[in-house]
């Protein structure tokens, strides 16, 4: 009887769902578009980014997919928005840690 193993397969098939190019960078290109601002509380200990803490990722998406269906463009998920901005870059949303008694 002939007890080797079988080579695993799985996932080998060629027929994953690939985004295009173009459509990737679109994404890139618009998360570079947004303005950051350099936090003054940690500005010596880090080089992360910060972006303004009234803006979230999903409201950045649902810019990103009007300005892409403007143009007739296809545009990407919401999943992999969030995954390219969360993996790729290095940003933040800023929340200033101190917060003045008038403004409470």
């Amino acid at each position: 009887m002939d007890r080797i193993i079988k080579e695993d397969h799985r996932g080998k098939h060629g027929n994953h769902k690939r985004i295009d190019v173009e459509v990737s960078k679109s994404v890139f290109d618009h998360i570079n578009s947004i303005p950051r601002i350099e936090s003054h509380y940690v500005r010596k200990d880090t080089n992360r980014e910060f972006i303004d803490g009234g803006l979230t990722i999903a409201e950045m998406h649902r810019d990103y997919c009007e300005k892409r269906s403007a143009s007739n463009q296809p545009s990407v998920t919401y999943d992999y928005y969030a995954t390219i901005f969360n993996i790729k870059f290095n940003i933040g949303f800023f929340v200033p840690k101190k917060r003045s008694m008038r403004s409470l």
